[in-house]
């Protein structure tokens, strides 16, 4: 076995498995490397269900964990997940937060009161719109300028 964070990285990347299903396999596995090479009737019986089941099977084939530390690392990404202590403690008080979070650049203390925009792997042109907008008024008070996730290559 390997790498613990890597298989968060991957998981992250699979459609289909958003934070209630990542704690899901997180409870029913002890961790996520342990779900991610669970045997498909492991994954069907742990309450997934059977669609995500099938994506995190699809999934295996086509995305390797040991690549998705470079590969984000490259991109200029930190990813924290839920369990590292880089992910913002204000962002864990959230009901659902998402198990892995793609941070461009640092995130440093002082990002404590910071506005995140959390969204989703496929928006709509209206949602891509409706965070946008508000993300540029943010950023011209204080701050860099935020860039939609579309606008990234990882």
């Amino acid at each position: 076995m390997g790498d613990e964070k890597a298989h968060w990285l991957a998981l992250s990347r699979v459609g289909e498995i958003g934070a209630v299903r990542f704690r899901t396999l997180l409870d029913a596995f002890g961790s996520i490397e342990a779900a991610w090479h669970a045997t498909p009737e492991e994954l069907r019986g742990c309450g997934i269900g059977p669609s995500a089941a099938l994506a995190l099977i699809g999934g295996r084939e086509k995305i390797d964990p040991a690549s998705e530390p470079a590969r984000v690392s490259s991109a200029g990404f930190e990813a924290p997940n839920w369990l590292d202590e880089g992910n913002p403690d204000r962002l864990r008080e959230i009901a659902q937060p998402p198990p892995v979070l793609r941070a461009d650049g640092r995130i440093e203390a002082r990002d404590r009161w910071a506005v995140a925009v959390v969204g989703t792997r496929r928006p709509s042109a209206y949602r891509v719109s409706a965070a946008r907008d508000p993300g540029r008024r943010w950023a011209d008070l204080r701050g860099p300028r935020l860039r939609p996730r579309s606008d990234r290559s990882a």
